[in-house]
């Protein structure tokens, strides 16, 4: 396809023009430059030139994948943005958006990404801009399904794989058609999983998306061992860390690593587990990951817990319940800080379970009285979300009735998570937990109506 690029000589002479692709990951092809509309430079071809360098230095940033070069190219994106939206382009504007997005889902900054894939995808809609539209909305349905929003997801990917295949995009077709695999992971159809796998990596292979491979790779590990068949998942996972090797980023061979180290925990190999996931956490720290550290170091927690190094767990876990709570901020949305608190709760019962191992060790020390109060520290945290979202200016004009819904379901969602605090830190079955679970979810979705509405009657 076309694409304009501007340039401005602040001299006259001779010039060699260089053209590199802005992914490492871009397909081989073929390109032209033709050089038209040759004339005297005015301001505002300067200002587009300055936002096209600004988005070029926030493309290398991103590449380097570390936590600082990451952070860099957040800011960039952003001036970039503003730079676009001041000159009235809303194509690169959202170009720009998505960039920054994405650049924040690798530091692990989902809520932020979501809030920039979803201004990009309207940008995009509102242009008509098919392919961009795809791309987009394949980034948000990933970015959705992390963080536990496995419909919205899948309606995403959905609506990206219609549009690849309309266009006969086998590279689009072929990352959707594994997002698809994974939500169906999700809602553990594993066999339904596996032929939506297997379809990615025929398609996957025969674009040379490597990196895909290594993902598509890793993902039937993992199914294949759900499916009780361990000796053909650690051959596929085996077979996704030996490519990932061959690709120039480090992040990606974190995913394979950290899968490794989770099959081997639960096949009891516990030396083997350790090292994988060592090697794992060694990379995300590096690379800024700070969701995937999280992951990892629960999966270490566990590790030491099984070898009686319970001192070393426990300091795992407390580093990734930090993280975890990092990621579900005062920025976010309450929706949004009830996922990562579903999240958060497996991190929650292990460090209770551990605590009581330490107390049965030494009854003396107070371990479970700490326990106590991490059940009552989960238990905590989700109130002062619930009273972080109430802080609503009461302006004239707002409906009485709306106030005092808003107020009872605000009581209502904090007695409900207190309550799923207490299930999960004792023993339940599963569909108590799951019939809790989706009160909360229908008593968010109640709340969030509610001061929608408000919001509507007093802007």
């Amino acid at each position: 396809h076309d694409r304009r690029v501007v340039a401005i000589a602040e001299a006259a002479g001779d010039y060699i023009i260089e053209l590199r692709a802005a992914s490492k990951f871009s397909a081989p092809a073929k390109y032209l430059i033709t050089a038209t509309n040759l004339r005297e430079a005015t301001e505002e071809d300067r200002r587009r030139v300055a936002a096209v360098y600004t988005v070029s230095e926030a493309e290398e940033l991103r590449s380097n994948e570390t936590a600082d070069s990451l952070s860099q190219a957040v800011e960039k994106f952003g001036k970039a943005a503003a730079a676009w939206r001041s000159l009235g382009d809303r194509y690169e504007e959202a170009v720009a958006v998505y960039g920054r997005g994405w650049s924040c889902q690798m530091l692990g900054d989902y809520y932020n990404a979501i809030r920039d894939y979803r201004q990009a995808a309207s940008l995009m809609e509102s242009l008509r801009n098919r392919m961009g539209e795809a791309v987009v909305r394949s980034a948000l349905a990933w970015a959705s399904l992390f963080v536990g929003e496995n419909e919205q997801g899948r309606e995403n990917f959905r609506q990206a794989l219609q549009t690849y295949q309309s266009m006969d995009n086998l590279r689009g077709q072929g990352v959707t058609i594994y997002g698809i695999g994974l939500t169906y992971i999700a809602t553990s159809e594993l066999q339904q999983a596996l032929e939506y796998f297997d379809r990615s990596l025929e398609i996957r292979r025969k674009v040379g998306d490597t990196r895909g491979e290594v993902l598509t790779l890793a993902a039937m590990g993992i199914t294949n061992f759900s499916l009780g068949r361990s000796e053909k998942a650690l051959e596929y996972l085996q077979r996704s860390l030996e490519l990932s090797r061959t690709l120039g980023g480090l992040n990606i061979q974190g995913l394979p690593l950290s899968r490794l180290g989770w099959a081997n925990l639960t096949m009891r190999r516990l030396d083997e587990s350790l090292d994988y996931y060592e090697r794992a956490l060694r990379i995300y720290q590096s690379t800024g990951d700070r969701e995937s550290e999280s992951l990892v170091r629960y999966g270490l927690a566990r590790v030491e817990m099984e070898r009686g190094r319970l001192d070393e767990a426990r300091r795992h876990i407390e580093i990734s319940l930090k993280i975890t709570e990092s990621l579900r901020g005062p920025n976010s949305s309450l929706q949004l800080r009830s996922t990562y608190l579903a999240i958060a709760l497996d991190h929650y019962q292990l460090y209770i379970e551990l605590l009581m191992r330490l107390h049965r060790d030494d009854p003396a020390a107070g371990h479970a009285s700490a326990a106590l109060q991490m059940s009552e520290r989960g238990r905590a945290r989700s109130l002062l979300d619930a009273l972080a979202e109430a802080q609503i200016d009461l302006r004239s004009g707002v409906d009485a009735q709306l106030v005092a819904e808003e107020r009872r379901l605000q009581h209502k969602l904090n007695e409900q998570s207190a309550a799923q605090i207490r299930l999960l830190s004792r023993n339940h079955i599963p569909e108590q937990a799951a019939a809790l679970d989706a009160k909360v979810k229908a008593t968010i979705d109640l709340l969030e109506e509610t001061r929608a509405n408000i919001k509507r009657s007093n802007p």
